[in-house]
């Protein structure tokens, strides 16, 4: 009866396996970090989309009869909406400029709220909309181009 003692030696090949899997594993992290950080970013939009529309509708309505629970409305939806606009990674001159028109709309309607509304207010809002508006559709391709 003869022992023979076969060596164990691992060879480069050996890890071949090893290497494969943890590529396999790091690839699937990162697929699935990136789709979830697009996914955010895709709800980020849509739902500053919504509040945006919302905020529109609002103060439209404002604008016509001013009704206090309106106002308080107005108000949850514009900070709604400069909460949307603080949560960027990067906020851009347009990101900055937003937050100050929502802001002045929103106290443009608020102080002409206490008196009876006029043409200035109309004038203002008109010309405060279309602004907010512009500056809203460049927020939302610089965050479409983040994805």
């Amino acid at each position: 009866m003869t022992i023979t003692c076969v060596e164990n030696s691992l060879k480069f090949q050996d890890f071949f396996p090893i290497i494969g899997t943890l590529i396999t594993v790091y690839a699937g992290y990162r697929f699935l970090s990136v789709t979830a950080n697009k996914n955010r970013q895709i709800k980020w939009i849509d739902d500053f989309r919504n509040e945006l529309a919302k905020f529109v509708s609002i103060t439209n309505s404002l604008i016509h009869e001013f009704k206090i629970e309106k106002s308080y409305e107005m108000i949850t939806s514009a900070v709604l909406l400069r909460f949307y606009l603080y949560e960027t990674k990067q906020p851009t001159d347009s990101h900055k400029k937003l937050d100050e028109k929502i802001k002045e709309i929103q106290e443009l309607i608020i102080d002409c709220g206490k008196d009876d509304f006029n043409e200035k207010l109309l004038l203002d809002y008109a010309k405060l909309l279309p602004e907010i508006l512009n500056l809203a559709t460049s927020v939302i391709k610089t965050e479409r181009n983040r994805i």
